[in-house]
């Protein structure tokens, strides 16, 4: 059984980190069983993310890979090849970015960071649109991806530029809600 790394519900979220968040996901969209251990380190020590027996599992991009190689599940088969490299660039960049910049939420109002962010968010909602889905009407491991950091910035315990940012897309907290409801409000937390 897979082995997730994190800190379990908090702040009103299945779990507060954004990568641990989109791997729930992801093994929520494939519909396979998993468990969340309480990690005992950060993320930033170089901890894996998840294990699955003796295999450890980096990151988001990782487990991606391990999903199709041992369980032949691939979160993005009904996309096209440009769809596919769309959805990728798009988790890269929100992965690089995101989590730092709620990191340094609280820094002045000038922060680099913070400004590269609300236009990763801005870049993230002219791609969604209004389309349900980031590719139409089927979620993508993208869609994983976008909710967890969505999901993560927005939460209403938090008042920063980070939260404004995602907060400030209708379409980016329609896309929150949709995948809250279709994951995990069906399935409560495991």
């Amino acid at each position: 059984m897979i082995t997730l790394y994190g800190s379990g519900p908090m702040f009103g979220l299945p779990e507060p980190c954004p990568f641990v968040l989109a791997a729930m996901t992801q093994l929520r969209m494939a519909n396979l069983p998993f468990e969340v251990a309480r990690a005992d380190q950060t993320r930033d020590d170089g901890a894996p993310l998840a294990k699955d027996g003796e295999v450890e599992i980096a990151n988001g991009e990782a487990l991606a890979r391990h999903l199709r190689r041992s369980y032949g599940v691939d979160l993005n088969a009904h996309l096209s090849c440009h769809s596919r490299a769309v959805g990728w660039m798009l988790e890269r960049l929100l992965e690089a970015r995101a989590d730092r910049a709620a990191g340094r939420s609280t820094v002045g109002a000038h922060d680099e960071t913070v400004w590269k962010v609300r236009g990763d968010f801005a870049a993230a909602a002219a791609l969604l649109g209004d389309k349900p889905y980031l590719f139409g009407e089927r979620p993508s491991g993208a869609d994983a991806t976008l909710f967890a950091f969505t999901a993560s910035a927005a939460s209403p315990l938090f008042e920063s530029r980070v939260r404004e940012a995602a907060e400030t897309h209708p379409n980016l907290v329609a896309h929150q809600w949709r995948m809250m409801d279709r994951f995990y409000e069906a399935h409560p937390a495991d």
